[in-house]
């Protein structure tokens, strides 16, 4: 079998996987071409989904067939002419590897970063850290409802969300906001400071963290124990004699990579939703075997 066939093989199977699962999920969905919408037939595309919610139009392309845009640029132009539509490209191969989403515990600890900057007058930095967290929250929030074919963006996903009743509609709207001014900030564009605004950041925060708790009522995540923070812990840190240069006529340890690190600090910031109890127990542990700590790695 020559690569050409392997490619139309592989691309053949995808499409296959996706119209099962846009059927599973109640879709009516059209492969023959005689069965296209009008408008939608002269494109060709390789499959269309259809509920009373959503409509999709889905090309599924590989390294070897995405270089052809001109037909990808056109059956997006289609999507967005039409109202309730939307253009999905599924890529069988891509070239960069599988990346894992960031944890719950990280989603909150850019939150509670996000609404510190904004606090202090950062809006542009709070704003694409408060971003960042929307969007991982969105494919865990994705994951989570058992939707694994998905829109091809971040917000093709909060419209097909808040159609289904996942996302409401103030968090739809504070995410499209989101949206928009990361592209202008993302693009280098100016910001006009009368929507760039402490509420701005501070809404899209508040509608991510409402959606990490549904994540949460969906999917509980395991509650930690002590134990859980100090093997954590000792995990990452490490005590200073090991690797870091001690000078006496200096005092003492010379942290010149950094440090060194308190414990409760540290701790707080990995496990942003854990009791201040079960974080003071902790640290009083590692306390217990040394007073100073450093990254391991950093030295």
């Amino acid at each position: 079998m020559n690569r050409e066939q392997r490619t139309h093989d592989l691309e053949k199977r995808r499409i296959r996987r996706i119209a099962r699962d846009y059927a599973k999920r109640g879709y009516r969905v059209i492969t023959d071409p005689a069965e296209f919408p009008s408008f939608i037939a002269p494109q060709k595309p390789d499959l269309v989904a259809m509920s009373p919610h959503d409509k999709v139009i889905v090309e599924v392309r590989s390294e070897n067939t995405i270089r052809d845009r001109r037909h990808l640029r056109a059956l997006a132009q289609i999507a967005e002419g039409q109202r309730g539509w939307r253009f999905e490209l599924v890529v069988t191969n891509p070239k960069t590897r599988f990346r894992a989403t960031v944890s719950v515990r990280e989603i909150l600890k850019r939150l509670r970063q996000s609404r510190s900057l904004a606090g202090r007058g950062y809006l542009v930095h709070a704003l694409l850290g408060a971003w960042s967290a929307a969007e991982a929250t969105l494919r865990l929030l994705a994951q989570s409802s058992d939707l694994q074919s998905l829109p091809g963006s971040p917000l093709g996903l909060t419209k097909y969300a808040y159609s289904m009743g996942l996302v409401s509609r103030s968090s739809y709207d504070a995410i499209e906001t989101g949206a928009r001014l990361r592209n202008l900030i993302g693009h280098g564009y100016e910001v006009d400071k009368t929507h760039l605004t402490e509420a701005a950041v501070v809404g899209l925060v508040d509608s991510v963290e409402k959606m990490v708790r549904q994540i949460r009522q969906s999917k509980p995540e395991k509650a930690h124990t002590v134990d859980d923070l100090v093997r954590w812990f000792f995990d990452n840190y490490e005590d200073p004699v090991e690797h870091v240069p001690y000078e006496s006529g200096e005092g003492g340890y010379v942290y010149y990579a950094g440090g060194p690190y308190d414990p409760r600090e540290e701790l707080f910031g990995a496990f942003p939703e854990a009791p201040e109890a079960l974080i003071e127990d902790a640290a009083v542990r590692i306390s217990e075997v040394g007073s100073e700590w450093v990254r391991k790695g950093q030295y």
